[in-house]
């Protein structure tokens, strides 16, 4: 019951609460996507997603699912994003964003032993026997 409790109630809340703020930043920054924006905007958009991807992690570890690692480093690599808002413009932002969470999930994808294939396999190997 503590571990639903925490899972689905305080680190979903803190999911919830991340989807929030990247709406939110992305709602302002797309208004003027291709300008340098502040640091604010830049902050809440990174710290959004870094946000979700920690709140994530809590998440797996909570009911023991692996891998955690990958989206741990990815929810630091996140907040490595802001100053690309910054400098360069939130749309630049949001696809190093989208680069940092779609290179945790290949990495974890690789990562991942593939259990469906060594199932198959043995019960390929049975038939045979």
């Amino acid at each position: 019951a503590r571990s639903a409790l925490r899972g689905f109630g305080y680190w979903h809340l803190l999911l919830l609460l991340a989807v929030v703020c990247i709406a939110a930043a992305q709602r302002e920054a797309m208004a003027h996507p291709f300008a340098a924006t502040g640091w604010w905007l830049a902050a809440v958009l990174a710290g959004g997603v870094a946000t979700f991807l920690a709140a994530d992690v809590l998440f797996l570890r909570e009911f023991a699912i692996e891998p955690r690692h990958t989206r741990a480093g990815a929810a630091a690599a996140a907040l490595a994003a802001a100053p690309i808002g910054v400098l360069i413009s939130p749309f630049a932002e949001s696809i190093a964003l989208v680069l940092v969470v779609a290179t945790a999930l290949i990495i974890e994808a690789r990562l991942r032993p593939s259990r469906v294939v060594s199932s198959s396999r043995s019960a390929v190997a049975g038939t045979r026997s």
